[in-house]
């Protein structure tokens, strides 16, 4: 077992002494960017910036091949991330004064490892993976934006109110946090909510509705100050289409009140004009019914008729 583990450690050690001395990455940025110079100049092109033409895609140099490289093995390795982390950056071929003596927990011996972190503490997630739980990071919305095409507020509104969002926010800042000087009135209330909130003013009636057009954190906190500030001009910028609109509704429902209210009079009037006819007439003339045709050739048959009281009651 102790053989084992020796091995091991010695195998640790032998993956962090290889690897390459790592290029200088300055000079290698430099040559590259003047062979493309080179290549332009010789075409007789202006240098420009080569992108992703047809499905054809440009060749990696050797530099973005050792990039890529190494970060697929720091990323997929099973091993102490710090193995390949040292082979990048050449800390085999730095000063002594990054090389540091651990004792190795496990087997007793002293193993070299470069740039080790705080001693005693954890490695990476491969060495103690106790110690780097994965997070789970959930994304929550607690409330949809209203979907469809919003009222815009007219440019002399949305000017006004935008002002005054600003003054709202430094207000903030000086209520409830006196005496700090770093924060300022964009930590509670961004230039984006601004932005949104100016341009749907009239809209905003209530904490709500200001959950309905933006993502504002600071939404219950401070919306009913802004929707103060926000009421106060629209006093000063009536609507005026809203206005007519309601002019307009106002109008109809008048002519409908105006019409339920002749319908009415007109039912009453029905059934006192029933109750008078039917008193006039109420003797019915017993006579044989017979079939009269009309101008139109239609056959109409004639059945009882009324008799009128008051022409009854004449001597």
């Amino acid at each position: 077992m102790d053989q084992e583990q020796t091995d091991e450690a010695s195998a640790l050690s032998d993956d962090e002494s290889d690897g390459e001395q790592p290029p200088d990455r300055d000079n290698a940025l430099e040559n590259q960017d003047t062979e493309e110079e080179d290549e332009d100049d010789k075409s007789g092109l202006h240098p420009v910036r080569k992108h992703r033409h047809k499905g054809k895609i440009k060749p990696l140099s050797a530099l973005e091949l050792r990039d890529k490289h190494y970060f697929l093995e720091y990323i997929t390795t099973t091993k102490c991330r710090h193995i390949p982390w040292n082979k990048f950056f050449g800390n085999k071929y730095k000063s002594e004064y990054f090389l540091c003596v651990r004792k190795h927990r496990l087997t007793g011996i002293h193993t070299e490892r470069l740039n080790y972190p705080v001693p005693d503490g954890p490695c990476c997630d491969n060495c103690h993976p106790k110690k780097f739980p994965v997070e789970t990071i959930v994304l929550v919305s607690g409330h949809q934006l209203k979907a469809g095409r919003k009222e815009k507020s007219p440019p002399e509104l949305e000017v006004a109110v935008r002002e005054k969002l600003n003054d709202v926010r430094e207000q903030i800042v000086v209520a409830d946090f006196p005496n700090e000087n770093f924060l300022t009135g964009n930590v509670f209330i961004s230039d984006d909510v601004v932005d949104t909130l100016a341009k749907r003013a009239r809209l905003l009636t209530f904490v709500d509705t200001i959950l309905q057009h933006t993502y504002w954190i600071f939404a219950q906190k401070y919306g009913d100050k802004v929707i103060a500030a926000i009421q106060d001009f629209l006093t000063d910028f009536p609507d005026l289409a809203k206005e007519v609109q309601e002019t307009q509704v106002a109008k109809h429902a008048q002519r409908m009140l105006d019409a339920a209210a002749f319908k009415e009079l007109r039912s009453k009037l029905v059934i006192v004009f029933d109750g008078c006819y039917d008193i006039v007439y109420l003797e019915m003339e017993a006579t044989p019914a017979k079939i009269v045709t009309t101008a139109r050739k239609h056959k109409k048959e004639m059945g009882p008729r009324r008799r009128c009281q008051l022409f009854l009651s004449l001597p």
